[in-house]
């Protein structure tokens, strides 16, 4: 597993404490961007750093905020992650502001305590040494999706084993309108397991007329796919979003492990089903 550390030069001495910490505990190889710091096609090297890493950790000081390499690697591993399935891990070391862009992913505090920073942060990189979503069945994806479904407040009112429903599962959920009072939601839910293929708008297509003909009306769509969505699928649902006719999802591959991690029993209940299909 390759980690690739992305940091201001100013902020070196911690950045070298904590990649000894990592190594110590023998969870990855850490890409040193002193290796081409100093070579002459940087950008080059820099993207190839990033490609071939599993994980990005940025340090997020006040130095990396104003570091143009730091930045530049920033925007380079965005552009990664709407290629493939690339983690960040975003560790702030100390009080300052905090790109939005990476707001999402879960931002591990070291400005109060390194030492809980630091066991926070191995712990998310070994827990997800033991989730490999890329090597299971499709089997045991479904599986994963309906745990994920209800740990999230879904209660399946349908599910796969129905007959001729034309989704995989139809979920009540009950969402909180601006007054707090309770409103029940219908969604229906598709997934879409890729082997090797790459995402395919007209999944997303279908899908959706089978809702305008065939679902009751003020129902929801989402699609959970283990894919990654190209740029023509997202400009494809911003344009549904914007006809507001229906509230239409997809959770991607990226977004779908992000999902799972912000949660720890669903964490844990992932990997003893994962555990059980290996014995």
């Amino acid at each position: 597993m390759d980690i690739f550390l992305s940091y201001s030069f100013k902020d070196k001495e911690i950045v070298e404490h904590v990649s000894t910490l990592i190594k110590e505990k023998n969870v990855g190889s850490i890409n040193n961007y002193e290796l081409y710091a100093k070579e002459d096609h940087i950008l080059d090297e820099l993207r190839y750093n990033i490609r071939k890493s599993d994980y990005v950790i940025f340090f997020i000081t006040n130095n990396f905020l104003s570091s143009n390499y730091s930045m530049l690697e920033l925007s380079e591993a965005l552009n990664e992650l709407r290629i493939r399935k690339i983690n960040i891990i975003p560790i702030l070391i100390e009080n300052c502001s905090i790109p939005s862009e990476l707001l999402e992913f879960g931002i591990i505090d070291f400005s109060k305590s390194f030492e809980k920073g630091m066991e926070k942060l191995l712990t998310k990189l070994t827990i997800k040494k033991k989730i490999d979503l890329e090597v299971i069945s499709p089997f045991l994806y479904e599986k994963i999706v309906e745990i994920f479904l209800k740990e999230y407040g879904f209660k399946i009112l349908q599910g796969k084993s129905d007959r001729d429903m034309g989704v995989d599962y139809i979920c009540e959920y009950y969402a909180k309108d601006p007054f707090g009072q309770k409103v029940k939601e219908v969604w229906f839910i598709e997934v879409k397991f890729y082997k090797n293929e790459r995402f395919s708008i007209n999944e997303i297509k279908k899908l959706y007329h089978y809702m305008k003909t065939s679902s009751p009306k003020g129902a929801n769509l989402l699609m959970i796919t283990n894919s990654i969505l190209n740029s023509a699928a997202m400009e494809y649902l911003n344009d549904l979003r914007e006809s507001g006719t229906t509230q239409v999802r997809v959770i991607d591959g990226p977004a779908f492990e992000r999902l799972i991690y912000k949660r720890t029993r669903l964490v844990n209940r992932i990997v003893e089903v994962l555990y059980d299909s290996n014995q």
